[in-house]
């Protein structure tokens, strides 16, 4: 909670009944709280001489907390779809073309974010998509096999919204000066 800038209180506790937390988490527009950091000169360029429109990014998450988080994090960069599990993260990649795939790992039940992205990648044209593993399981080991079996970047949650941006900016950078 510290680390996203929140506060977190006891609201009440009752012996035999249970204790009531209050989370706050801030979630504000992008010019109050989250300024739009600009990407390099040649990205601005290069999506404006070939009106590419925005970065378009799809986030595979379960957790609803997470995925708000992270559109208001997104929102400077471009346009999220969500998918809240990996049989729906599938589908859209099936029906849509995103420039960047932001992955949780842990999916609840049924197929988990690494076979999600092993899947995806044999979808035509997201061979080289970049896919960022968002993720809880922060373990060395962890990382490697994440990053051995189809992701190409890596963040753990919980993550300061800085560690974030900086690496949603690297990305976009990284798919105008390869890809586009």
């Amino acid at each position: 909670v510290g680390k996203l800038g929140g506060e977190i209180y006891i609201e009440s506790s009752n012996i035999n009944k249970g204790t009531t937390f209050v989370i706050l988490l801030p979630v504000f527009e992008e010019h109050d709280y989250y300024p739009q950091k600009s990407l390099d000169i040649k990205h601005k360029k290069e999506r404006t001489e070939n009106k590419t429109g925005d970065i378009k990014f799809l986030y595979v998450d379960d957790d609803i907390m997470s995925t708000e988080f992270v559109k208001v994090l997104i929102k400077p960069f471009g346009t999220i779809d969500i998918a809240a599990n990996g049989v729906d993260g599938i589908e859209k990649a099936k029906a849509n073309k995103y420039d960047i795939i932001l992955m949780d790992i842990n999916l609840g039940k049924n197929i988990d974010g690494i076979e999600t992205t092993e899947i995806i990648r044999t979808i035509k044209g997201y061979e080289r998509t970049p896919v960022v593993a968002v993720t809880a399981l922060a373990m060395q080991e962890d990382k490697e096999e994440f990053l051995r079996r189809g992701c190409t970047h890596y963040i753990s949650k919980p993550f300061l919204k800085e560690e974030f941006t900086e690496l949603i900016e690297r990305v976009c950078n990284e798919i105008v000066k390869y890809f586009r």
